[in-house]
């Protein structure tokens, strides 16, 4: 018999298979100490096939399954809603992240064996996307992007190979989302600082607000310039749904059955060789509440689906392959908060038209503003600064490398620096802070000066103010504001002194 389960382990949906014939078995979660009981939900197994009909004509089975049992497919649309603190305690409440939007698909074993094939995804939609899976990619929209997959044999559990695809937008873009995560986490660790091999012990603390949905936490760790770490413990367990990487890199924890306004802590050992003096490290962890939207069952060669909240703001997706197959597909909403690892450092590019004394002050406000606001120059952020010495064929050339590298904020300064960023930064989530920019609604940098705006930009005007020194600390406000989350568009545009 076939049970089918919710579970947000890799996959939004699951097979779990059990050789019995009338006792209904559903896996669950053995408590821990820091955790309830989970709660053992499943959906109906699937409408048994119709008895074989008198007639024993030989029928032709379709392609990719046998003649009397069903090839059962699952796949998963999922949209994502992620906030990125930069602190180490995140307080339930309404913030403002980036969307992006993930389709998985797992051909698990049942009674057929059989592979699937000729397996392919399509995303019609108008969205020019910052970012998307290249893997496997036949065709770049907008309109349409397809990957195609080729045959997919049956593969138990979570795979790496298993087919997935990711679009959407490095930085909150034109589709920004204010959400309330529905929890209250905070990590912290008994030491941040490495002069030798040591051992870390990271805790969680996790606190659900809402009481619906499924909890995973995904601690990150690896190598960098810095630090080798490799978390040791927990080790995988999968009657607790736990999973750990096997070099340590990263560890996965669902959890379910959590009851609200209670906190829950969660111990995780890892061991750092600093590769450098004194260095700072802390593990990066995610916090994943996920809800199931909906879910269904589709018969024949392909199964087509909108997805988002509002619904449709994507397009629509579809997986299709050669033959039939029974698709069980489901929807889910996944709210998500970041803690970065303490030593990430934000890419900014600086591009000035030309070296003037106004323009360098401009340039030194913002630099110094932003340290005020905890963005230092050495330590978490990292300028980068180019000077078109009034060019404008040069100034072009800097915009388009700014956005190739995807730099996390761009800083133009001046008019003839500001246009050709916005032009070149278009469609792609990257948010630009203009400065000293006489007039930004006649030159089209932005499409008028109070906000909400569509566009991902937002700035300082001098065509009332000419202390360029204020200019540069307000575009530094702005932009630290846009960092921690806010969204250029939803800032007004600045023209006067104070």
């Amino acid at each position: 018999m076939t049970v089918w389960k919710w579970n947000y382990k890799g996959f939004c949906l699951y097979v779990v298979s059990i050789l019995v014939t009338s006792l209904v078995v559903v896996t669950s979660c053995t408590p821990s100490a820091t955790s309830p009981t989970p709660s053992s939900t499943y959906s109906p197994a699937p409408t048994p096939l119709p008895a074989e009909p008198e007639d024993t004509t030989p029928t032709p089975s379709p392609t990719g399954i046998s003649q009397s049992e069903n090839n059962d497919i699952e796949v998963c649309f999922e949209a994502r809603w992620e906030y990125e603190s930069l602190e180490n305690n995140f307080t339930n409440e309404e913030v403002t992240g980036n969307k992006y939007w993930f389709a998985m698909m797992s051909n698990t074993p049942d009674e057929t064996g059989e592979v699937v094939k000729g397996l392919a995804l399509t995303l019609e939609t108008e969205l020019q996307f910052a970012r998307f899976d290249e893997k496997n990619l036949t065709q770049a929209g907008p309109p349409t992007y397809e990957w195609a997959f080729g045959d997919v044999p049956p593969v138990a559990g979570f795979h790496p190979e298993t087919p997935r695809v990711q679009v959407g937008f490095n930085k909150p873009g034109p589709f920004p989302v204010t959400f309330t995560p529905g929890f209250d986490v905070s990590r912290t660790a008994d030491k941040t600082e490495f002069s030798k091999p040591d051992i870390q012990t990271l805790n969680i603390e996790l606190t659900p607000r809402e009481g619906t949905g499924v909890y995973t936490i995904w601690v990150g760790a690896g190598e960098d310039d810095s630090v080798k770490a490799a978390i040791v413990s927990p080790s995988t367990d999968e009657e607790q749904d736990i999973l750990l990487d096997p070099d340590g890199r990263w560890l996965d924890i669902s959890l379910e059955g959590l009851e609200v306004g209670m906190i829950y802590t969660y111990a995780v050992t890892v061991d750092v060789t600093p590769k450098v003096p004194n260095a700072d490290f802390m593990p990066s962890v995610t916090i994943h509440h996920v809800e199931h939207v909906t879910s269904g069952t589709d018969t024949g060669s392909s199964t087509s689906h909108l997805v988002d909240e509002p619904e449709g703001e994507i397009g629509t997706w579809t997986w299709k392959a050669d033959g039939s197959y029974v698709w069980h597909w489901g929807k889910t909403l996944e709210k998500m908060v970041v803690f970065a690892k303490p030593n990430q450092v934000y890419e900014i590019g600086i591009t000035q038209v030309v070296t003037h004394p106004d323009l360098d002050s401009t340039r030194q406000g913002f630099i110094d503003q932003m340290a005020e606001e905890g963005f230092i120059e050495g330590v978490n952020v990292e300028y980068h600064f180019r000077n078109p010495d009034n060019d404008l064929a040069e100034a072009e050339s800097i915009a388009e490398e700014f956005v190739f590298k995807e730099m996390d904020l761009i800083l133009s300064i001046s008019t003839p620096s500001s246009k050709p960023c916005v032009e070149a930064a278009k469609g792609t989530g990257i948010p630009i802070v203009f400065a000293a920019v006489t007039d930004p609604v006649a030159y089209g940098i932005v499409s008028k000066w109070e906000a909400p705006r569509e566009d991902n930009v937002t700035g300082v005007s001098d065509e009332s103010c000419v202390n360029y020194t204020w200019i540069g600390e307000e575009a530094g406000r702005y932009a630290a504001r846009i960092l921690k989350g806010d969204f250029a568009g939803d800032i007004p545009v600045v023209g006067e002194c104070p």
